[in-house]
């Protein structure tokens, strides 16, 4: 599981959150993304979202359970 930062820190934020994603895919990781509909900024996920490398698309309030689980398989 790798981190991406919140891509509205970046001077490209569409193409870092990307990269970013497929950056961690590329390393084995898994690649969460929180649900368009529960964001603040909706269009911020669909970049990741369009990679075709997320693993799950979850609500805010799931994503730490999600985390959660992942780490306790591994």
């Amino acid at each position: 599981m790798g981190l991406v930062p919140s891509p509205a820190c970046s001077r490209e934020p569409m193409v870092m959150g990307s990269r970013g994603v497929r950056a961690v895919k590329a390393a084995g990781g898994t690649v969460i993304v929180q649900d368009p509909a529960t964001a603040e900024f909706r269009g911020m996920p669909q970049p990741a979202i369009g990679t075709g490398a997320v693993d799950f698309v979850l609500p805010l309030g799931s994503i730490a359970s999600a985390i959660d689980r992942i780490v306790r398989r591994h």
